[in-house]
């Protein structure tokens, strides 16, 4: 007769237990139990509450029952379930199992009295402790699982739910957990975001409290006293926090490699961001390998953007954590921008105070390395990569809601490709940036000419993609493309024209959000037509609709006029 479903639908019955009447009669009730407390999945807790509720109505339950009666009448008292009502017989009917049941049958138990053992040991951890302060835990906990829809209570979120019933004041007076919990405030904090878990929950008096996952049961079972088990208990769960912790700091720091290369070496592509470590490295960013950049004859301006790149990490580490929180995470990024600098300043002749000076040579010629020229050598290094540092920092805090978007897709997905990358790094809206301020355009007369054929328009910003049918305005200072639809919606033919002729248009007034830039901006324009480049005191436009332009300090003020703050 089979009792379960398998993984692929079919019936497990290949266990000779399943034939034992005992069984069959527990496993209905167990079914009865969990479809009147609305779970659609069996768990051991169920099974178990259903040996327990046909061990009561049998006069003879046999021996392997009879000698476990009181350890399961313990457990389900514990767990809060009511057995004294009459659960109704149901037909057989497949259930899906519970993880941690299908490992016990996967285990092939050769006898009943071997499979009660097994769930008696999966369930039983959580009513071995009567510490005051772990029961409610418990009932913390076991509230969340059943809010999440969860069968059993993972060590994350029994020790997130145990730092929420500390915050909340549920806890009795206790040294060690106060110190445990705020001494680790931020892994605890992080647990709760990472488990997406409710702090106002409260458990109900009558709430049936849920199972503990093994993990939680082995950590019980090492500790030796009652109160390291109750820290042990914690510490599982714990330890995931704090990954986690170190998790986000390794996507802050390939977040800041990554934002950075984008704006400052547009042409070179950003193909992956991870924070997946493999064998030392906790993450990495990736850039496309056979690019021409590579090939490209060092200058300054590319020696400045690649050490700024590199040093972007750590910048992004210092913005988030603080100076205090920097590790030494950064430590090949530093010997890379080290060895980087000394070889464009005392090799390559790139630094204008020391000159076109080859350090090797002079130390060759003379026969030693030292004197004032390698002093002076190293102290444009360290100037070069103080500015380089500099220059990081500034370009992330300038462009930081695009961290902060990278960021959270690497924490869900732990790997961001090429075009995830490069749909992050659009601009949505200036709505939420508290730095923006409203604007009204002017209204201004315009020539447009709609293209015939596609193409691409070199603009003061960057290349921008047209197509046919495509508005491009042209003004003495530069010429640009324009959507059709923003177009249509805001500029209006002068006399004699009709909308898609070439000629004078006035562009009426609008209502716009801008920000003035603090440093160089990246903005994707959308449907891929280009990317434009603001550098410092420019004006990021924002149209609505996912329109976007960059447009120079000096224009601003003669197209734009600032409401009054």
């Amino acid at each position: 007769m089979g009792i379960f479903p398998a993984k692929d639908g079919s019936v497990i019955n290949q266990y000779a237990l399943t034939d034992d009447p005992i069984f069959q009669q527990a496993t209905t009730a167990a079914k009865s139990i969990a479809r009147k407390l609305s779970s659609s999945t069996l768990t051991p807790l169920f099974l178990l509450a259903g040996f327990s509720l046909t061990a009561r109505r049998k006069t003879d339950p046999g021996a392997d029952l009879s000698s476990r009666r009181e350890a399961l009448d313990r457990v389900v008292a514990n767990a809060g379930l009511k057995l004294d009502e009459t659960f109704d017989d149901i037909p057989a009917e497949k259930f899906p199992l519970s993880d941690d049941l299908r490992k016990i049958l996967a285990a092939k138990p050769g006898s009943l009295a071997a499979f009660l053992d097994s769930l008696l040991e999966i369930v039983s951890s959580s009513s071995r402790m009567t510490d005051p302060a772990y029961l409610q835990i418990l009932a913390y906990a076991s509230a969340s699982c059943i809010r999440l829809n969860m069968d059993a209570i993972s060590p994350e979120i029994f020790s997130a739910s145990g730092y929420i019933a500390f915050t909340q004041g549920a806890l009795p007076p206790n040294l060690s957990l106060s110190t445990l919990f705020l001494n680790n405030h931020d892994a605890f904090e992080a647990l709760i975001n990472d488990q997406k878990l409710n702090r106002d929950i409260h458990p109900e008096a009558d709430q049936r409290l849920a199972p503990i996952s093994q993990a939680i049961s082995k950590a019980i079972d090492s500790a030796e006293s009652e109160g390291e088990k109750l820290l042990a208990s914690l510490d599982v769960g714990l330890k995931t926090g704090h990954t986690n912790l170190a998790r986000r700091v390794v996507a802050y720091h390939e977040a800041g490699h990554a934002i950075v290369s984008a704006i400052l070496r547009p042409s070179l592509a950003v193909t992956k961001v991870t924070i997946a470590g493999k064998d030392d490295a906790d993450g990495m960013t990736s850039y496309d390998p056979n690019s021409p950049y590579w090939d490209i004859s060092q200058t300054k301006s590319i020696l400045e953007a690649s050490l700024a790149t590199v040093l972007a990490g750590r910048a992004a580490q210092r913005i988030k954590f603080g100076n205090d929180e920097i590790d030494a995470g950064a430590s090949s990024d530093i010997e890379s921008a080290t060895d980087q600098a000394w070889r464009g300043v005392a090799l390559f002749g790139l630094d204008e105070e020391l000159g076109p000076v080859n350090i090797d040579v002079v130390a060759k010629l003379q026969g030693h390395g030292n004197g004032w020229i390698f002093d002076l050598s190293q102290r444009r290094v360290h100037a070069l990569l103080n500015a380089a540092a500099e220059k990081a920092e500034q370009v992330l805090r300038a462009n930081w809601n695009q961290v902060e978007i990278v960021v959270e897709e690497l924490l869900s997905r732990q790997t961001v490709n090429e075009l995830q990358f490069a749909e992050k790094l659009q601009e949505r809206s200036l709505a939420d940036d508290p730095n923006a301020r409203r604007a009204r355009s002017r209204p201004i007369i315009r020539r447009l000419r709609f293209a015939q054929a596609p193409g691409i328009l070199q603009t003061q910003e960057g290349p921008v993609c047209y197509a046919v049918g495509d508005p491009i305005i042209e003004e003495p200072e530069g010429s640009w493309p324009a959507g059709r639809t923003y177009v249509e919606r805001f500029y209006r033919p002068q006399q004699g024209l009709t909308m898609g002729q070439d000629g004078d248009y006035t562009k009426e007034s609008q209502n716009v959000l801008v920000l003035q830039l603090k440093d160089v901006k990246r903005l994707d324009m959308p449907n891929a037509k280009g990317v434009l480049r603001g550098k410092a005191g420019d004006w990021l436009v924002d149209y609505g609709q996912g329109e976007f332009s960059i447009v120079g300090a000096a224009q601003f003020s003669q197209l734009y006029e600032l409401d009054s703050e």
